[in-house]
């Protein structure tokens, strides 16, 4: 794992050219009673991977919303994925 552009320890790194499985699991609680939509995506090398963008709309006051995500990834020696989200508010 490494640092980001900003220092922050985002990066994980690849060595080994293989085809990998990248699993998920992200928790996210709403403090209040609006919806917002989320998505979350993988980057390889600083690009949106293909195909592994998921949207879910968050619902409800102190309600745990899981989104789960499993896919293969193709990587060469020194690649790296960065596992990125954003919340859009409604």
């Amino acid at each position: 794992i490494s640092n980001n552009t900003t220092g922050l320890p985002t990066k994980i790194n690849n060595v080994t050219p293989w085809t990998y499985e990248v699993s998920f699991q992200l928790q996210f609680l709403k403090t209040d009673n609006a919806s917002d939509d989320i998505s979350v995506w993988i980057r390889k090398n600083g690009s949106a991977y293909p195909l592994t963008n998921k949207n879910i709309i968050i619902l409800g006051n102190n309600v745990k919303n899981l989104i789960t995500g499993n896919y293969f990834i193709d990587l060469g020696s020194n690649d790296y994925i960065e596992l990125f989200f954003k919340r859009f508010c409604k």
